[in-house]
């Protein structure tokens, strides 16, 4: 077109590399959330039942438990267990704990006379204690979130 200025001419420069990004991890759904508080509770428990029997109420056994449960967490907000693996990890802690009779000492009082039975109830008590704090906060969340 003769109306406009001849363009100067460019140098050839191979295209840019774009820059290499990190895959975005889903944000997790309620019922995700939800899930991994529970399994993150009843692991709790757990470790709590263990650790304290082998090693007794000493700041190195719950400096221990406190860094699991890090891990535990870590793992499952970077996705590297999710669903079936919650389930496995904590069918094979429970059998760890149940069928192992040191992991179990710390337990004084049986619920209703059954040692194994008490087991159980702690770690599921944690599992719902956590459950309910993690609902809880959520709400809390959107709340102000929906606020400001």
């Amino acid at each position: 077109n003769p109306s406009q200025p001849p363009q100067p001419p460019q140098p050839s420069q191979p295209p840019a590399k774009p820059a290499r990004q990190r895959p975005a991890i889903t944000p997790f759904s309620t019922l995700e959330l939800l899930t991994g508080a529970g399994f993150t509770g009843f692991e709790a428990g757990l470790l709590a039942i263990a650790l304290v029997s082998l090693l007794g109420t000493t700041l190195i056994s719950a400096s221990f438990w406190l860094v699991i449960l890090v891990g535990l967490i870590l793992a499952q907000s970077r996705r590297i267990i999710e669903r079936v693996d919650l389930a496995i990890i904590a069918g094979l802690t429970l059998a760890l704990v149940l069928f192992i009779a040191p992991l179990r000492q710390m337990i004084v009082i049986p619920t209703a006379g059954n040692l194994l039975l008490s087991v159980v109830v702690i770690a599921v008590i944690g599992g719902l204690s956590a459950i309910a704090l993690t609902a809880l906060f959520r709400l809390i969340y959107k709340l102000l979130s929906s606020l400001f």
